[in-house]
């Protein structure tokens, strides 16, 4: 032992020793991962009728370069499967990353969410939900159609409209007649009075069909508005559940004048110009979609309906905001995502994110479908009711209005991360049903976590101090090299 520690070459590299032996340990018993490259992923989730490629991206990884990330995912909300974990080294974000889940069943809804692990914890993405394609049979295609307004007077537009179902979904138009054109609608001014026919030819796939219809132009001076009155657009769209991915038909035919006829329509997605049909189909991926229609009626005055579509879980959020250039009209049902039937709705986000120990509050939309004053009660139920600060509430809803309803939530401190549903019991005479809600719980972010973030910049040592391995590892080299001083004191006495 004394030759040992006298000697200055041993010595001298003891604790060089002990910090190597060290730095291995941290690696072999540390979650060091070796950097993989990402596969070549689309931007969006796909489906088919048997498989999906579920696709995430990560936007911040809190400065730690490796990660783990998989997708969990199942058939209802609880999901309940994983797919495998994937290593990744992340230089920056966003990153993309994805998986196909194989040997699906078709015409079948799956939930899913991403899941990212570092150092820091777990964090996980928003559920969300698509349906496989079904491999049903194609209905046959209807073909038929109108015109507006009829009678109509000498020297008005008039507007013809299509009604077309069944096929597959997609159809080509062709006009002829007294009016011709090649879009879902055909205008034409008439300057002379008689009854005109046009007839209407649809394909869609392999099928053809053919409608005839008319309208009766007049002199008579009783069809003409001596006083204008504003346009009421009204959005109406099928199918009613909207999945990531469902082409959905958004329809005009129910916007309408009082005291005239509608002449053109424009359609927005996004605040782009996207068809002047009376109606137009698009798929909608998971995420924000903002719709809008204005109407002009015969003598120049527009009203605009604009709606906002978020896409993801089961759960829907609207805004309607009506603009009136001439006269305020009241606003019809809000968009077809309240069911005509229902005499009141209530509107949820698709989640609302808190964390824990924390108070905030969450919106929700009372809508009044009714010509009506309507009184509605609101009644939390859920395991969860406790964390909301009123357990009931009411309101009273003047005709056809929506209203805004902030309710706080208190988190409790001990509340672990991750997802926890709620029911809202709403009533109003007349109608009862019940809506579910979902809260994202998160954890409160670490103190320690701008100064490991700053350790994990560093490259590779990042990765290798940001393991709670190398901490033990260092602490026992500590110990180690006091140890020695110890051993040098003691041996330099004698």
């Amino acid at each position: 032992m004394v030759y040992f520690l006298n000697n200055k070459i041993m010595k001298s590299d003891f604790l060089t020793i002990l910090i190597f032996l060290g730095f291995i340990l941290g690696l072999i018993f540390g979650n060091f991962n070796i950097p993989v490259l990402a596969q070549t992923c689309p931007s969006q989730t796909q489906y088919s009728s048997n498989y999906a490629v579920l696709s995430a991206e990560i936007i911040d990884t809190g400065g730690e370069n490796n990660v783990q990330a998989w997708f969990e995912w199942g058939l209802n909300s609880f999901l309940g499967n994983s797919t495998p974990q994937q290593n990744f080294y992340i230089v920056s974000t966003p990153y993309r990353y994805c998986y196909t889940l194989a040997n699906l069943n078709p015409c079948t809804t799956y939930y899913y969410r991403s899941a990212v692990r570092n150092s820091q914890g777990i964090g996980y993405g928003q559920i969300y939900s698509f349906t496989t394609r079904c491999q049903t049979q194609q209905n046959p295609l209807n073909v038929s159609c109108y015109a507006l307004p009829n009678p109509a007077p000498v020297g008005s537009l008039v507007s013809f409209y299509s009604v077309v179902s069944g096929g597959t979904g997609y159809y080509s138009y062709e006009w002829t007649g007294a009016c011709t054109g090649s879009a879902s609608t055909c205008q034409k001014t008439f300057t002379n009075p008689g009854n005109y026919l046009t007839t209407l030819r649809v394909t869609s796939g392999n099928e053809t069909r053919y409608s005839t219809c008319s309208v009766n132009v007049s002199q008579d001076v009783s069809l003409s508005i001596s006083q204008n009155q504003s346009p009421v657009a009204v959005i109406a769209f099928s199918p009613e559940e909207i999945l990531p991915g469902t082409v959905v038909t958004f329809n005009a035919s129910n916007s309408y004048d009082p005291d005239g006829y509608i002449t053109s329509y424009a359609w927005y997605v996004n605040n782009q110009l996207v068809s002047n049909d009376i109606s137009f189909s698009r798929a909608l991926a998971s995420g924000n979609h903002r719709i809008k229609l204005t109407v002009t009626d015969n003598r120049g005055s527009t009203n605009t309906k604009e709606i906002l579509i978020s896409v993801g879980r089961n759960v829907y959020l609207t805004r309607t905001v009506t603009k009136t250039i001439t006269k305020t009209v009241p606003t019809d049902s809000q968009v077809k995502f309240i069911s005509s039937r229902n005499l009141i709705d209530i509107l949820l986000d698709s989640s609302y994110r808190m964390k824990t120990c924390s108070s905030q509050d969450i919106r929700f939309t009372l809508v009044n479908n009714t010509s009506v004053n309507r009184q509605i009660n609101i009644l939390i139920n859920g395991e969860i009711k406790d964390w909301f600060a009123t357990q009931e509430q009411s309101f009273i809803l003047s005709p056809r209005s929506t209203q805004f309803v902030n309710w706080k939530v208190n988190v409790p401190c001990k509340t672990s991360p991750g997802i926890y549903e709620f029911t809202l019991k709403i009533s109003t005479p007349g109608e009862k049903f019940e809506k579910r809600g979902v809260l994202e719980i998160e954890s409160i972010t670490n103190p320690f976590n701008a100064l490991l973030s700053f350790i994990r910049g560093v490259p590779i040592l990042g990765s290798i101090l940001a393991n709670i391995w190398f901490f033990f590892i260092l602490f026992i080299v500590i110990l180690a090299y006091m140890f020695y001083r110890f051993l040098r004191k003691k041996i330099s006495e004698i």
